[in-house]
């Protein structure tokens, strides 16, 4: 029997009309700062979403190709940012579903893919390390309490989401 191999995606969703032009939010904050997605969005949605985006882009052939492993095994509406897990040979199209997407449940969005492993812990590792320096780059750059605590909340999150202590 051979083993299916898979890779996962860490994504975030980013919402164009609360960045500017720079590449920065709207006080000079860092653009990496999160941003809350409605409570409706779920890993249900966002799966069928890019379904529909492989299929329209790629063919029918496309998509069967990457169903055997494809699921969103993670995302938060607090922080937009989500886990997928999809077969080792459908990554490419499957990343460029994902910058083909331009809007969700009528929402304008930007779906960025921050990186790719091949174990689910080292893609929560980089999240983790990720969402320390958007902390680091917050406090540094004047942000609100409130956009520390939804930085703060990524890495509740993912610490829930399976990571352990000694990792973090």
């Amino acid at each position: 029997m051979v083993r299916l191999k898979t890779r996962y995606i860490l994504f975030q969703l980013r919402y164009p009309q609360e960045v500017d032009e720079t590449g920065v939010g709207g006080r000079g904050l860092p653009c990496d700062v999160p941003t809350e997605s409605t409570s409706t969005l779920s890993a249900r949605t966002l799966a069928s979403t890019l379904r529909l985006s492989m299929t329209k882009n790629f063919g029918d052939e496309a998509l069967a190709d990457t169903l055997t492993s494809f699921v969103v095994k993670y995302f938060s509406n607090k922080t937009s940012t989500g886990i997928l897990r999809v077969h080792r040979d459908a990554v490419e199209r499957v990343l460029a579903a994902m910058f083909f997407v331009q809007t969700v449940e009528g929402r304008d969005v930007i779906w960025e893919s921050v990186g790719v492993s091949g174990s689910i812990s080292k893609c929560e590792k980089r999240a983790i390390t990720r969402n320390r320096r958007v902390i680091r780059e917050l406090r540094r750059a004047g942000g609100t309490e409130a956009e520390v605590d939804m930085a703060e909340a990524m890495l509740e999150n993912l610490r829930g989401a399976g990571a352990e202590d000694d990792e973090l």
